[in-house]
């Protein structure tokens, strides 16, 4: 097992050269996704500008988590952020780089003018959960996700 003391790891917006290490993060958030896959789609992300990934990056330059956000908007409700997705590397978790990652999504919410910050997370990551909850996230409902492949 690696350990590392979460001072080590440096939390930046991804760059294009860092597919090869996002890549089998997805595995480990339970979508696995090629590098060929992934490059269409993150290089359409970046250059979007209510969109950002951060990636975190341990002293050695290896990518040890990222998170994805986005800006959800709804002619109803207020600007808000969403995470799109958070993984950190299985051998690097509980050591602060998830707490990292959420911080800098925090921060760009706050800068793109955000007064919510949401997010959705599977029913059975209850570690997950727990992690939100001490993040200061609050719980607001239960839902199901409805989805048609078009």
């Amino acid at each position: 097992m690696m350990t590392i003391e979460s001072e080590e790891i440096v939390v930046r917006k991804a760059e294009i050269h860092d597919i090869g290490g996002i890549a089998p993060l997805c595995s480990q958030l339970g979508y696995p996704c090629t590098f060929e896959e992934i490059n269409g789609r993150i290089n359409e992300l970046m250059n979007d500008d209510e969109h950002v990934i951060y990636v975190a990056v341990n002293s050695e330059g290896n990518i040890v988590g990222w998170i994805h956000s986005y800006i959800y908007k709804l002619f109803y409700a207020e600007r808000a952020a969403e995470i799109g997705g958070l993984v950190v590397d299985e051998f690097v978790r509980r050591l602060g780089v998830g707490r990292k990652l959420m911080k800098a999504v925090e921060e760009w919410a706050r800068l793109m003018e955000c007064v919510v910050l949401g997010l959705r997370s599977n029913s059975k990551r209850v570690e997950a959960h727990k992690f939100y909850q001490d993040m200061g996230y609050e719980k607001v409902k239960e839902q199901y996700r409805f989805m048609k492949h078009l």
